[in-house]
């Protein structure tokens, strides 16, 4: 409850009605003050004898001081009326949280008086276990003198059982005889692996057969038992003769139930083997059918290439050798495009490169690698503009012939070739051992300044490598220590190379970093010198893939032949 102020009792903010103060009595009005006898002349007389006079000015002096009191007392009354006024607005809340206190700390009690529940629920358990324990025990200890109860009739009654057993005897010989018929029949079945299927179903054809058996003794066993119960009082003037043989007869039974049991138990694994051994020869065959099928694909790819290859020597032989189309099977397509919207550019696009680069004659062995040294056939497809609205328009027709995502587009102003006359020096003075080797500029001639400026810039032709082997490129670039130079005109920040047996590319960076990267393109023989290296190129394309199509179907064959 806020404070209503110290000069107060709890009484004045009660929510009772408000009352004045209680007025002030004689003994403790101020006593006036004396008159100075100069006032007093002055003031008038008022009527009456000294007693009244007194009276009057007692009275004068103590108005002033109650009016005091009253503004006082009214100052007061309005400032606990607000503080009521804010007392009262605030209740509610008061009274929320003191229900929520009052919840909380019925909810405290409740949890202890769980908690010690919970200790008199966790010794009544107990209690409880141990006496459940008892009466389980109880209860096995009266099963266990039924149990014996039990035993002790079954002898009884196996004592008066012993004239039968001769008959019991001659049966189970029987069905031991059956048996063994059917352990050599399963035998032969064994032996039979490539009639896996009618075996399995034969075995278990004869499995119901021995089953069915096996109910039939149990039948004439149960007859048996009946004509014992008959033969009791009979077997009773026996019983002290024949006990010592019962004994043997019964320890012989025994044995030979085990051996049948273990000779079943024989015959079920033998059915579970058999079973496996058919879903190996099952799964066996699954996966010879997945690997002629992985060789039919690989037979058909391979006479697709051959089609294709043989299609584009054809094509040579009729319309010539154009590199164009070996980019792209679209690019004709945009080329000619290209040539109707000519007006339409500010400055033509020069392009693809790989109609600007050839390789020279003498170095036609270096063309597939110098092919994929450019960035393969999409590298070459690249074009050549000079401002951002001839690249957009471009770019939109590439798209509308459907190889927008194919075409590169670089932005160029053109320039005078540059001065590039040899190689590299840290491809030449600067690692002496690397001259051997040629650069992608040795094996190409480029016939135009602005596309020759481009492959320098974007493809480092002067200093990119081309080594035959991988092994020639790892001992030259990893396994030799390298000079990258020091002056500005002879460094360089990495020596690249390709292999040509493989199309991987190589990398040594001055900071000591070596990579490898397999080549994920096939050169499509653009930078072909003439008619007649393309034709023999993909000649020889053409018997490497007729000999893997040979040796495929000879796989094919050979598959087939085991199935």
């Amino acid at each position: 409850m806020p404070d209503c102020g110290s000069e107060h009792s709890p009484a004045t903010c009660s929510s009772n009605p408000r009352k004045p103060p209680p007025p002030i009595s004689t003994s403790q009005r101020v006593p006036p003050c004396p008159t100075p006898s100069h006032l007093s002349a002055r003031l008038p007389t008022p009527p009456g004898n000294e007693t009244s006079l007194y009276e009057f000015f007692l009275e004068a002096a103590n108005l002033k001081i109650i009016k005091d009191e009253l503004l006082q007392t009214n100052t007061l009354i309005q400032s606990m009326t607000t503080k009521i006024d804010t007392f009262e607005a605030k209740m509610p809340e008061y009274e929320e949280a003191a229900a929520k206190a009052q919840s909380e700390y019925d909810g405290a009690v409740a949890l202890r008086k769980l908690g010690a529940d919970r200790v008199d629920l966790e010794r009544l358990l107990a209690w409880s276990s141990y006496n459940d324990g008892e009466r389980r025990l109880s209860d096995e200890e009266a099963r266990e003198a039924a149990a014996r109860e039990t035993l002790e009739s079954a002898t009884k009654e196996a004592r008066e059982a012993t004239e039968e057993q001769n008959k019991l005897e001659t049966q189970v010989k029987a069905v031991t005889a059956e048996r063994d018929d059917l352990f050599r029949q399963l035998q032969d079945v064994a032996k039979q692996g490539q009639h896996l299927k009618a075996a399995n179903i034969k075995e278990k054809k004869d499995l119901r057969q021995a089953e069915r058996a096996l109910e039939a003794v149990a039948d004439e066993t149960s007859t048996a038992r009946e004509n014992l119960l008959d033969a009791q009082k009979r077997l009773d003037v026996q019983l002290s003769s024949l006990e010592a043989n019962q004994k043997s007869q019964q320890a012989k039974l025994e044995r030979e139930r085990v051996a049948l049991d273990e000779k079943q138990a024989a015959l079920v694994s033998e059915l579970q083997a058999t079973a496996a051994r058919a879903q190996s020869c099952k799964a066996e065959h699954e996966s010879v059918m997945k690997d002629v099928e992985a060789v039919t694909r690989e037979l058909e790819e391979a006479d697709a290439n051959c089609k294709e290859i043989s299609g584009t020597l054809k094509q040579i032989d009729q319309s010539g050798f154009q590199a164009v189309s070996r980019l792209h099977l679209k690019m004709p397509q945009l080329l000619g495009l290209l040539e109707r919207e000519r007006a339409k550019f500010k400055h033509p696009p020069i392009g693809p490169l790989g109609s600007f680069v050839k390789v020279t004659p003498g170095n036609e062995e270096y063309a597939q690698g110098a092919e994929l040294a450019l960035g393969g056939s999409q590298g070459l497809s690249t074009f050549v503009v000079q401002d951002k609205e001839d690249e957009s328009r471009l770019t939109q027709l590439a798209k509308s012939v459907g190889i927008g995502y194919y075409v590169r587009v670089v932005r160029r102003r053109p320039d005078q070739r540059f001065n590039v006359t040899e190689r590299h020096p840290a491809t030449a003075r600067l690692n002496p051992h690397l001259a051997r080797f040629k650069t992608v500029l040795d094996v190409i001639s480029v016939s135009d300044d602005t596309v020759f400026n481009v492959l320098v810039d974007n493809y480092h032709i002067e200093s990119k490598l081309l080594f035959p082997t991988e092994a020639d490129a790892v001992e030259a670039l990893f396994r030799t220590k390298l000079n990258f130079g020091n002056s500005t005109r002879d460094s360089v920040s990495q020596i690249s190379a390709t292999a040509l047996e493989s199309g991987a590319s190589f990398s040594k960076k001055a900071r000591g970093l070596e990579e490898r990267s397999p080549s994920f393109v096939q050169p499509q023989g653009v930078l072909q010198s003439d008619i007649a290296h393309a034709k023999r190129d993909l000649q020889a394309e053409l018997e490497k893939q007729k000999q893997e199509y040979g040796a495929t179907r000879a796989a094919l064959l050979e598959f087939k032949a085991k199935v």
